[in-house]
């Protein structure tokens, strides 16, 4: 990809790699599971994290990248500069 087109192209929703739902349910299964109470709260610890994850995710598609994608659909470039203008409304 040309670095013109790197500059230009629209905005990616971020996904949720299927790893933090993995973290997310693996925390409580170990929660459940016998043992020592530090295993359990490594795994809730883990859980925890996971589920930060996947809710900073979403939020982020949610507010930010409609924002983003927005702003996108009102700019354009000029071909012989290389300079991004954005129409104010």
């Amino acid at each position: 990809m040309t670095a013109l087109a790197e500059k230009v192209a629209p905005p990616q929703p971020r996904p949720i790699h299927w790893l933090f739902y993995l973290l997310a349910v693996s925390g409580f299964v170990g929660l459940f599971a016998k043992g020592e109470v530090g295993l359990k709260l490594v795994g809730i610890g883990i859980s925890a994290i996971g589920c930060f994850i996947i809710f900073r995710t979403k939020k982020w598609n949610r507010d930010e990248f409609p924002r983003l994608l927005a702003q996108w659909e009102r700019s354009w470039v000029c071909h012989r500069c290389g300079h991004t203008f954005t129409r104010q409304d």
